[in-house]
């Protein structure tokens, strides 16, 4: 209950900051709100999307990793240092196998990128999800934009 709270009140914040809405960002908090976030437990996750059969990020994915590099300066410093959770995934066009690679390579594209900007290796763990978790579901051998993604999710 406190979460639907929470996300009310944030989306209600959101609203009143202006915040553009074409940003896709997986149900929270859109990046480019600059909303104030008191509770730790509710940190935004960022989404990169890719070219098919793509690990380069292309320009719309360096502009959320400028927004994600600035969030050092959206949450003050705490006792814990800001954490990231870097996970890939890809569409259904492929097999099984080539597309887990694939989710990888684009995952670690991400964690590479971050590291370069002076976030700590240590404070990015890497994951990689392949087709198994599309965020738009479709039949095999599809070709889905929205899925072929990192999620960036700051902990």
């Amino acid at each position: 209950m406190q979460i639907l709270m929470a996300m009310g009140l944030l989306g209600a914040l959101v609203l009143l900051t202006g915040c553009a809405t074409d940003r896709q960002h997986m149900g929270q908090v859109a990046p480019s709100s600059r909303a104030i976030v008191t509770d730790v437990d509710f940190l935004p996750s960022y989404v990169v999307l890719f070219d098919f059969d793509s690990s380069t990020i292309n320009r719309s994915g360096q502009a959320v990793l400028d927004e994600v590099t600035e969030i050092e300066t959206l949450y003050p410093p705490s006792d814990s240092p800001v954490q990231f959770q870097v996970t890939g995934y890809t569409d259904r066009a492929g097999t099984y196998d080539y597309n887990m690679a694939l989710s990888l390579r684009r995952a670690k594209v991400v964690r590479d990128v971050l590291i370069a900007r002076g976030f700590s290796p240590d404070s990015i763990t890497v994951s990689a999800r392949g087709e198994t978790e599309p965020a738009t579901p479709t039949a095999d051998g599809a070709k889905e934009p929205a899925n072929r993604r990192v999620v960036i999710t700051v902990r």
